[in-house]
């Protein structure tokens, strides 16, 4: 058995489910939302906010591009 040197992280296409489910649930539960995966950008940020999230995480992007890319 070898280590796997790689990380497969998310992308924007990842994001398109989690806002279809995101917008579904919005307002129909009580817990606060949060999206995790497919952020790859500050515009999936604002997607994912503006379809009803509370909190938007964007670990991927940071592994990506550093922390300077926001």
């Amino acid at each position: 058995m070898k280590p796997w040197p790689e990380v497969e992280l998310s992308t924007s296409t990842d994001l398109l489910l989690r806002l279809r489910w995101l917008a579904i649930l919005h307002g129909h539960v009580r817990p606060s939302l949060a999206v995790t995966g497919g952020v790859a950008t500050p515009h999936d940020g604002i997607k994912a906010l503006l379809a009803g999230a509370d909190a938007v995480q964007m670990e991927s992007a940071i592994l990506r591009h550093g922390p300077a890319y926001f």
